[in-house]
């Protein structure tokens, strides 16, 4: 992993008080998150306990001038790698001259590690969301590999799959299924939002899959969500939500150490491309990527019946357009009621919960997001 440093070098003027020399005093607390989103500035915060203190460079960062009576000072570094090691040093300077080089005391002089997380996700008609935040749709009906990392937790694995089924012109998720070790959890939207825990209903919650808490929450009478909690209690984890019959799976605050190595439908952790089973090879097209992660003889086979077309047999695709399914409903909510209904959601999410909420007839469904 390449090391790009960040030095930070905050030099302290001083000042006479209570008799001491401000110099011999350490008066500076620096705060580095633990976690920042992949691709995005995280902040350094530097807090002087003195407000007369003032800043005259910093070096290999943009410079300050003009600081004097400035207590909080905060400086933006790019979480650009898995793990983004940031060197800090701060020294504080003589009693005497602004100029002297002499006397300079050394405060802090440390390395500070973010952790760069990754999203991912795939959920209701259905759309996928890679590491690297690509965004497509796969319509497809078959039992399909969401992810698979046979490395986790020393050699532990996580395998999440996802069972689609296909409804006029678009496909759903209907059930999602994660295991971790040899033990499993399985969710399904409908009917009746159910879930089991290694194929036995009636989970109590909260429970555990292979040591790991699986934790439960009922939003209202047609959203659920589940979560199991991975990592180091850093907030990574793995969310199961419902929507009526409609199941989504994210990946939260994913990290290099759970995440490192895993492929499928949620495209590489690493590079976040869609990439096919060997590793190497990058797909295009969505719908040959889709069929490439249908579940094989080979993969696990983790559901508790069979469903729908299984390999050899392909992945069925829906055979009437967006418009011909339109046409066959005696009720159709317009692109209006759509936008008005999700003109709440996340920006990001906005143009998938008007499809949404367009394809399903359902206004409801934009509260999901």
């Amino acid at each position: 992993m390449a090391f790009l440093a960040v030095i930070l070098s905050a030099i302290l003027l001083s000042q006479w008080f209570s008799g001491a020399n401000a110099a011999d005093v350490c008066d500076v607390s620096v705060d580095v998150p633990k976690t920042a989103p992949f691709g995005e500035k995280f902040k350094v915060t530097f807090t002087y306990a003195n407000p007369d203190t003032s800043i005259s460079s910093f070096i290999y960062a943009p410079k300050r001038s003009g600081a004097s009576n400035t207590k909080v000072f905060t400086l933006e570094i790019k979480c650009d790698e898995d793990v983004k090691k940031v060197p800090i040093r701060v020294d504080m300077g003589p009693t005497k001259t602004l100029r002297s080089n002499e006397g300079w005391k050394n405060c802090l002089n440390e390395v500070r590690e973010v952790q760069c997380v990754k999203e991912s996700s795939g959920k209701h008609d259905p759309h996928f969301t890679t590491f690297s935040g690509e965004r497509y749709d796969y319509h497809g009906e078959c039992d399909l590999v969401m992810l698979k990392n046979p490395s986790y937790n020393n050699g532990t694995g996580l395998d999440v799959h996802i069972r689609t089924k296909i409804e006029n012109f678009y496909s759903y998720i209907r059930t999602a299924i994660v295991r971790i070790g040899q033990e499993t959890f399985e969710v399904t939207g409908a009917p009746g939002n159910q879930y089991w825990l290694n194929s036995r209903p009636g989970v109590e919650f909260p429970a555990r899959i292979s040591g790991h808490a699986i934790g439960y929450r009922r939003i209202d009478e047609n959203q659920h969500r589940y979560n199991i909690i991975l990592g180091q209690g850093n907030g990574e984890h793995i969310e199961i939500s419902t929507y009526k019959h409609f199941v989504g799976v994210s990946v939260k605050q994913g990290t290099f150490e759970t995440f490192s190595g895993s492929l499928g439908l949620l495209g590489s952790f690493k590079t976040g491309k869609k990439v096919a089973r060997d590793g190497v090879t990058i797909i295009a097209d969505t719908n040959e990527f889709g069929q490439e992660w249908q579940v094989l003889p080979s993969d696990p086979q983790l559901f508790r019946n069979i469903e729908g077309p299984q390999y050899p047999e392909m992945c069925l695709l829906p055979t009437i357009t967006f418009m011909e399914g339109r046409n066959l409903r005696a009720d159709v909510i317009s692109p209006e009621e759509a936008h008005a209904a999700c003109s709440r959601v996340n920006p990001v999410d906005y143009d998938i919960c008007v499809f949404d909420v367009i394809a399903t007839n359902d206004v409801g469904i934009a509260g999901a997001y």
